[in-house]
């Protein structure tokens, strides 16, 4: 599933490209990716990851993953979005959701 875009640092045009994202998560099992955009009417190859470790751009939770975490990235991005992916999972079990997400520039 992925979000609606949100106006990012960018399209403010402030110089410091901070960009804190808050995910409120409810037994959740999958991964998760934030994506960001340079243009202000992107097409879909405009949009790229944001890397959330050194090795991946995504973060994926293995175990039901409860409360919030927050990532806080950096660039002048004009537009962010946010992905939740979980069409890799062979499972029939639960696996939550999430309830919320937040950000903050």
């Amino acid at each position: 599933q992925l979000s609606d875009a949100v106006r990012g640092d960018g399209y403010y045009g402030y110089r410091d490209g901070y960009h804190t994202m808050a995910i409120q998560f409810n037994n959740f099992i999958g991964r998760i990716q934030i994506e960001a955009t340079l243009e202000l009417e992107p097409q879909s190859a405009d949009w790229f990851p944001i890397w959330l470790s050194p090795t991946h751009a995504y973060r994926e939770y293995h175990t039901a993953k409860s409360g919030t975490e927050a990532f806080t990235f950096r660039g002048n991005f004009v537009l962010v979005r946010f992905r939740k992916e979980r069409s890799y999972l062979n499972t029939s079990s639960p696996v939550g959701d999430i309830t919320k997400v937040m950000l903050s520039l």
